[in-house]
């Protein structure tokens, strides 16, 4: 368990479990052992219990290290959610005067009918998305064009 914090397997694990739980798990020490070995194994044991010389000073160093993050988390972001962290993003990008909450971009470089090199429109269109989780939001629609055979290429094309 030693410095799970500079993983950054470790890390991305510990972030999903505490934006999906919140610090809940950490107040129950069986529920807290299981969180440790899910973000240190992942799912390769799948939940059956590991053999550790001490595990309760392994769990301790969990506890005692995810309290530390939770402490220099002074916004809460970890443990609100993704969802308050992406109204704020997104409230933050409108403030800015660019909507993009979402981008919609094709993923081709290259023309389809000539083989030339697509180009990036500068400024995206404005595009309304009804995500269940998220509720309404702005994103943008970014075209890409041929300039030799003046295609356009959308989102999924």
């Amino acid at each position: 368990m030693e410095g799970y914090l500079n993983n950054q397997i470790f890390l991305g694990r510990l972030v999903f479990v505490l934006q999906a739980l919140g610090e809940y798990f950490l107040l129950v020490p069986h529920f807290c052992g299981v969180m440790r070995r899910y973000i240190v194994h992942g799912d390769i044991n799948n939940g059956e219990i590991e053999q550790v010389d001490d595990k309760a000073v392994e769990e301790g160093k969990f506890y005692c290290e995810t309290r530390g993050l939770l402490y220099l988390d002074r916004e809460q972001s970890l443990v609100e959610g993704f969802k308050k962290t992406f109204h704020q993003f997104h409230e933050f990008t409108l403030s800015c005067g660019s909507a993009i909450g979402t981008i919609l971009i094709s993923k081709r470089t290259a023309c389809h009918r000539c083989g030339g090199k697509l180009l990036v429109e500068g400024n995206g269109n404005v595009v309304v998305f009804y995500h269940i989780y998220f509720g309404s939001y702005l994103g943008s629609r970014v075209k890409k064009s041929c300039r030799k055979c003046k295609v356009y290429e959308h989102y999924g094309g």
